[in-house]
């Protein structure tokens, strides 16, 4: 809809103080209901935009009168409009418009390549900063190297999605257990058989999760591996792995598709404490024993054993893998360090290779 002029091109009044009036605000909402009705949807979007996203600050005309053809294509280019102001007009606002129609055709072609190399570009970047697996699990040892040299050699992300990491209830764990030393954890990872995957055995389907957070917990030192299993149609269908840390501190680990229930487990115990978590409803518990001192009984070393007191943790529940991704973007962004990179997974699946070799399963990788 216009005036007088060219299509796209409505003078619009502009009070004294740079903004549009009320009444213009009106008469624009009014010329956007009546685009959609036509179902002309691309000056419906203009107004639109006009409305809800420009209208909070005062508009002036520097916003849609830019002084250059140029500028004037881009604006009508992106809002649907180019503005003049009211006191132009007549012979001077023909001749604005002509020379702006004359001028239309060759700035539109130079803003479109314009657009078209900013994203040509953005892509580019894209490709160059972003890089997810979801998994390594597919790959060798030395096909990891591989990926992962060539991810460092070219400065870009690769993040390993174990997505266990990410559930509240572990960070809330994690946070839990800062500046206290873990003795011994134990995990459990049980369901019954399932046809969901036919090529791999339990360790790396399942145990996998529950190494990479017992290594989150307790750090990398292992220096003891041992396992045991049952065997399946593909490999192990149930395993449980004993992993020694230094300073003799053990992790149990426990994997099955062959349990008639789903468990999801993780406990854990340091000198004082024993923590638990239920990894789909996101609970974590924690059990202590109090002591109070006794009166003259040496036999308790003066103090009395209470019963166990049980505290549940509040945790903020959330979808695990949301989260994986959004800590995925930020480090894309260069907001903070990648959590789980390359060689951190890869440690995790040299666990899994030393198991299954335990198991019989695989060779030295």
């Amino acid at each position: 809809p216009t005036d007088d002029g060219a299509a796209g091109m409505t003078p619009l009044p502009i009070q004294p103080d740079g903004q549009l009036s009320p009444a213009t605000l009106a008469r624009l909402t009014e010329q956007r209901d009546a685009a959609a009705a036509a179902h002309d949807y691309r000056t419906a979007a203009g107004l639109q935009d006009l409305n809800t996203v420009l209208t909070p600050r005062a508009l002036t005309l520097d916003d849609f009168s830019p002084p250059t053809l140029e500028g004037q294509t881009n604006c009508y280019m992106e809002h649907g409009f180019c503005v003049f102001p009211a006191a132009v007009q007549g012979a001077e606002l023909q001749a604005l418009q002509e020379a702006w129609l004359a001028a239309e055709a060759p700035a539109r072609e130079g803003w479109q390549k314009r657009v078209a190399a900013a994203e040509l570009k953005r892509e580019e970047e894209q490709d160059r900063k972003e890089l997810a697996q979801d998994f390594l699990t597919f790959l060798t040892g030395d096909e990891a190297h591989v990926l992962i040299d060539a991810a460092e050699n070219a400065g870009v992300v690769l993040q390993v999605g174990h997505v266990e990491r990410f559930n509240p209830a572990v960070r809330q764990l994690r946070e839990l257990l800062e500046g206290e030393r873990v003795l011994v954890a134990n995990a459990r990872r049980m369901s019954a058989v399932s046809s969901r995957v036919s090529d791999i055995d339990v360790v790396m389907d399942l145990m996998v999760h529950d190494i990479d957070v017992v290594l989150y917990l307790m750090g990398p030192d292992v220096v003891e591996v041992e396992a045991r299993g049952v065997d399946g149609p593909n490999g192990s269908d149930h395993v449980t792995a004993l992993l020694r840390f230094e300073g003799n501190r053990l992790a149990s680990l426990t994997g099955s598709r062959i349990t008639q229930t789903q468990v999801r487990q993780l406990e854990v115990t340091t000198a004082d404490r024993f923590l638990t978590v239920d990894y789909p409803s996101q609970e974590l518990l924690i059990f202590r024993q109090g002591r109070i001192g006794g009166v003259g009984d040496e036999g308790f070393d003066g103090r009395y054993v209470l019963d166990v007191e049980t505290r549940r943790v509040f945790v903020r529940r959330s979808e695990p893998l949301v989260a994986e991704l959004e800590l995925f973007v930020g480090a894309v962004r260069g907001d903070h360090p990648c959590e789980i990179g390359g060689r951190q997974a890869l440690a995790t699946l040299d666990l899994v290779w030393s198991i299954q070799k335990r198991l019989g399963a695989v060779d030295a990788t």
